[in-house]
């Protein structure tokens, strides 16, 4: 696993929504990106629009949020 923390890459964010749509559980895709569980569940909780995950929406989002900081 990754140490520190670090965005999701809008290709991480692709893979995600990718394996969502093969039924990989969220432990799985964790392994796949090599993230933690519960980042992933966090990532697709906090950028999940009408109950679904959109990676571009998501990276949208993102950048919003960083440039209001």
């Amino acid at each position: 696993m990754k140490k520190g923390y670090t965005h999701f890459t809008i290709y991480e964010r692709e893979k995600i929504l990718q394996y969502r749509s093969e039924g990989c559980s969220y432990r799985e895709i964790g392994r796949r990106l090599e993230r933690s569980h519960t980042s992933v569940i966090d990532e697709i909780k906090r950028n999940s629009f009408d109950n679904e995950y959109s990676p571009q929406k998501a990276t949208t989002q993102y950048e919003k949020r960083r440039s209001s900081k």
